[in-house]
């Protein structure tokens, strides 16, 4: 064997198998996107603070990474927010509502912090949270963690006894 058919046969092949694997290497960490994940979708969730009564809670994961949610009280606003995957069926996410008072005015704000784990059957999640209470101009007052809570999705369920939808009737658009 020559040399040049020996360099490429050898070299030649060895340097792009190098080349590649340093561009390989190179390349940035992958960065986490909500997109094309399990959370998309509605889910019930039943809150357990560590103080203070349970509430139901109802929170919709887009799947562009944020999400609308809103609690069955009337001492908050809907909450607003956004949440990535962050591992294999586990996610972070933050949310931020406002605070009323016994008026309606609005007395503070709340950022949550969370992390959930999808079940299993990707129809249930376990949920921690810490609330950061915050005055009006944002800032920290208190920190609460150990809110636990478990969600369920909502699921399409078809009526009981359907009746067939009406169309409405057509309209005469020479009128």
């Amino acid at each position: 064997m020559t040399t040049m058919t020996w360099i490429r046969r050898t070299m030649v092949p060895t340097v792009l198998l190098l080349a590649f694997a340093s561009c390989l290497a190179a390349e940035e960490p992958a960065i986490l996107h909500a997109t094309g994940q399990e959370m998309t979708g509605t889910w019930l969730v039943d809150v357990r603070p560590a103080t203070g009564q349970p509430f139901l809670f109802i929170i919709t994961f887009h799947s562009d990474g944020t999400c609308v949610a809103t609690a069955g009280n009337n001492f908050t606003s809907a909450a607003y927010g956004a949440w990535a995957r962050v591992g294999d069926r586990q996610f972070s996410g933050t949310i931020t509502f406002f605070l009323f008072d016994a008026n309606r005015n609005v007395s503070g704000r709340v950022k949550g912090r969370f992390n959930v784990a999808l079940g299993d059957s990707l129809e249930t999640f376990a949920v921690s949270n810490e609330q950061v209470i915050m005055d009006l101009d944002g800032n920290e007052l208190q920190v609460v963690p150990g809110f636990v809570a478990t969600g369920k999705r909502v699921a399409i369920e078809r009526q009981a006894t359907p009746v067939a939808p009406v169309a409405p009737a057509a309209t005469d658009s020479r009128r």
